[in-house]
């Protein structure tokens, strides 16, 4: 029974040591693929400032005429509901006009509609919490910068209400074409 428990220690002993020489070999290994060059040398980042006085991100964001063309060709138009909604769950890419931005009771949200019928159209969800990045506290001011114009959204494609919508939560989702 003793020469038992005495191997036991043994082989404890010898898996502690062995371990320990391995440590090193590892950490140097972790060291070495942590290492990287970057050719960045910016000191600081300039953005604009928000209504609260935090940074926020430049909106709302554009896109030129030119570059619209090649998005053009991978892009869902807005009003082909059924094939925007054959995309759920994967990143969609939805060219289409904001037809009318809607604030729920409460203004916890923005929803843009892509049709003037709401119950059958493409949506855009913006959350309050994502609110100061688009530059305001505001739902009303939000949907206003949206309204009317032609509007290229990229995002995770889900469903509400049995239609596909896409969640925003980043200003350069919902890029504005711009007339130039």
């Amino acid at each position: 029974m003793m020469a038992r428990s005495t191997r036991e220690k043994i082989t404890v002993l010898l898996a502690i040591a062995m371990l320990g020489m391995l440590a090193p070999i590892a950490l140097a290994q972790d060291a070495k693929d942590d290492k990287f060059e970057s050719d960045n040398k910016a000191d600081s980042i300039k953005a604009p400032v928000s209504e609260s006085g935090k940074d926020s991100f430049k909106v709302p964001y554009r896109i030129s005429k030119a570059k619209l063309k090649e998005v053009e060709k991978k892009a869902i138009p807005a009003l082909e509901v059924p094939r925007i909604a054959s995309e759920l769950h994967k990143d969609g890419l939805i060219l289409g006009k904001v037809e009318e931005a809607f604030v729920p009771k409460g203004g916890a949200r923005v929803i843009l509609n892509f049709s003037r019928d709401h119950r059958q159209c493409f949506k855009v969800v913006i959350e309050e919490k994502d609110f100061e990045k688009f530059g305001s506290k505001s739902a009303p001011s939000i949907g206003a910068i949206y309204r009317g114009k032609q509007v290229l959204v990229s995002g995770l494609v889900t469903e509400h209400q049995n239609l596909p919508q896409i969640l925003v939560t980043l200003p350069y989702q919902l890029e504005i074409v711009s007339p130039k």
